[in-house]
């Protein structure tokens, strides 16, 4: 799918949660302002969900509870954003 065009409807991003005991990472999509915008898919990565947790004289670990696998996509040479699969819809007719 690298290079290919797509719409997408969700972004999605890891940000940091408190209020447990040491606080961890937790995957947020949020809605796309202009869905009719066309994205280019530059990559792939993943977005790790877990917490932060003491272990003793080691000092602080971060213990991965989920792996979610995003799709990198950008509009032009500015800005990346982070794209679920589902949240991705191909443009035009395209061969893989």
């Amino acid at each position: 799918m690298f290079l290919q065009q797509v719409k997408v409807k969700n972004f999605a991003e890891s940000k940091k949660v408190y209020g447990t005991r040491y606080g961890g990472r937790k995957l947020y999509t949020y809605a796309n302002e202009k869905p009719d915008d066309i994205f280019h898919i530059v990559g792939v990565t993943a977005i790790k969900e877990g917490v932060t947790e003491h272990d003793g004289e080691y000092g602080y670990q971060f213990n991965q509870s989920k792996s979610h696998k995003v799709y990198i996509v950008a509009k032009s040479i500015g800005r990346r954003f982070k794209v679920l699969p589902e949240d991705v819809e191909l443009v035009g007719d395209q061969n893989d």
